[in-house]
């Protein structure tokens, strides 16, 4: 496909989906609900639209990961195609005899009507987020996707490296639990960072962490850049398995993502000589990245019970807790799940049979907890228990800017913190809320569709303008890049305040590495722009 038609083609498609958000906010005005089906297939629609515009190279990375973890709550609603609304259960609330999305159930879970509002604000979302991406993708731009074309940009010595790298470790470690949690339970003990009220600290640490990537990527001396990546490696993986994983927490894993991809994109071309190289690179950058995320789904379900354990009791602890959470589909024999949980998963629930085999075998993780908050909105708002804010919380949002140290001092209270903000307002939830969230409970319906639009077009422009990587500023540009995608699950599973907190470290640490890069040297660009 020419770029002619490629512009043709996103233009069609945004105004397709702008003409469906349309139709979506004309169906809630109207007092109706979409049915669920039709809920489902525009999200089908949408799925197959960026899957599209992804293979032909035309949207990107931060793009589909938007779109991926803004989605993928969702796909806890596809059983629902198949459930029988004649099902009223028994009782409520008891783990291992009834749960949903491997969740114990609540009412809203089994009202159709609060289903389908749900669903809707999913459809409306993907509606306004496609149509602004796609519109801001359809306007010509230039862009140069390789390495720099004139002179290449000023990076570190190897001194002001490690003292910058040495810097991230240390605010990783203040912003980790003291304690592992084979020595503590997990969520039980506290952070330094906690007591310095700096609660971006660990935000703070993976920017810089990602800064160091990129100016090892972009060190035009092939030698001094190896010894800074290989430093670099070693410290992601001691901040990853020892002051991440061995506390039980996962919030390095964006991180991980956000490096590999910037290695995808930018670093392999740049460190291998050949494409079977280039290639090689790369594939150990997604196996990384696999491994990581495999690493995290297994501790989420392991970290409360390792306290007084040892690495040799992690496998059977494993084996237990795969029984207890998925006794159907388990390999292990009944026995070894708890008593009510085999008993329950002998016995048929009378919520549809297909419904309850799609259930069981969709994965199960943090996102399944974050699908509690649209399902909490849609079920107060119909029933008369959620006020419509007019943009109060992006009010608070502003005048919560200041960081917790600062504030502290001054005396100021901030509206949204750790103890304050919509996630607290949530009916059903275990922190944080998704992206359709705030806009519904300021604007409802159509604040979920022009909002999530206006997103969609800032990350499209993100994307855009970080492309193009000349100097000045390419550094910067790059690592802003990096931390966008570091920082997406965050936003959209657990608040926008982490843009505005991302946006300051960004231009902070941009002035810092202004101020600490020396001179250039040459380098040989043409393979590098030629494989990227």
């Amino acid at each position: 496909m020419d770029i002619r038609h490629q512009f043709l083609s996103l233009r069609a498609a945004s105004l397709f989906f702008a003409v469906i958000g349309c139709g979506v906010i004309a169906s809630y005005a109207a007092g109706r609900l979409l049915p669920l089906w039709i809920s489902a297939f525009i999200l089908f629609l949408s799925v197959a639209a960026l899957v599209a515009f992804l293979i032909a190279g035309t949207v990107g990375a931060i793009s589909f990961l938007v779109y991926g973890f803004f989605a993928l709550p969702f796909v806890h609603l596809i059983p629902y195609l198949f459930f029988d609304w004649n099902y009223q259960p028994a009782h409520l609330w008891i783990p291992g005899d009834l749960t949903i999305w491997g969740l114990a159930t609540n009412p809203y879970m089994f009202d159709l009507e609060t289903i389908k509002l749900t669903a809707e604000l999913g459809a409306a979302g993907v509606s306004g987020l496609l149509a602004g991406m796609f519109a801001r993708y359809a306007r010509p731009e230039g862009r140069n996707d390789g390495f720099w074309k004139n002179v290449p940009p000023k990076t570190l010595n190897i001194v002001w490296f490690y003292g910058l790298l040495a810097m991230a470790l240390v605010a990783s470690k203040l912003a980790s639990p003291a304690r592992t949690i084979f020595e503590a339970e997990y969520a039980g003990v506290g952070t330094s960072s906690e007591s310095l009220n700096f609660g971006s600290l660990g935000l703070v640490s993976y920017s810089l962490i990602i800064l160091c990537l990129v100016d090892a990527i972009f060190d035009s001396n092939r030698r001094t850049g190896i010894w800074k990546l290989v430093a670099l490696v070693c410290s992601i993986l001691y901040v990853v398995i020892w002051l991440q994983f061995a506390r039980g927490d996962r919030e390095s894993i964006p991180m991980v993502i956000a490096c590999a991809i910037l290695f995808w994109r930018w670093g392999a071309p740049h460190f291998a000589r050949s494409k079977s190289k280039i290639v090689a690179l790369r594939a150990l950058a997604v196996a990384l990245v696999i491994v990581v995320m495999a690493a995290g789904f297994v501790l989420q379900s392991l970290r409360q019970n390792l306290v007084g354990k040892n690495l040799s009791d992690i496998v059977s602890i494993a084996e237990q807790s795969y029984s207890d959470l998925n006794p159907v589909g388990s390999k292990l024999s009944t026995s070894a799940a708890t008593p009510r949980a085999a008993e329950a998963a002998q016995q048929p629930t009378g919520r549809g049979v297909l419904f309850d085999r799609i259930d069981r075998i969709i994965p199960k993780g943090t996102w399944s907890a974050v699908m509690l908050t649209p399902l909490s909105v849609a079920g107060d708002s119909l029933r008369g228990q959620l006020p419509m804010k007019l943009g109060q919380t992006y009010l608070d949002l502003i005048l919560s800017i200041p960081p917790g140290f600062v504030a502290s001092r001054l005396g100021y209270h901030r509206p949204i913190d750790a103890d304050h903000g919509p996630a607290h307002e949530m009916r059903y939830g275990q922190g944080g809320t998704h992206a359709v969230v705030v806009p519904f409970m300021n604007f409802r319906i159509i604040g979920v569709v022009l909002i999530l639009a206006a997103w969609g077009w800032l990350f499209a422009s993100v994307e855009r303008r970080t492309s193009n990587i000349d100097p000045p500023w390419a550094i910067q540009k790059v690592t802003a890049y990096g931390m966008t995608c570091a920082i997406i699950p965050q936003w959209i599973w657990y608040g926008e305040k982490i843009l505005i907190t991302g946006f300051f470290i960004w231009l902070a640490i941009s002035a810092f590495y202004l101020f600490a890069a020396t001179g250039r040297v040459a380098v040989d660009r043409s393979f590098a722009r030629k494989n990227i």
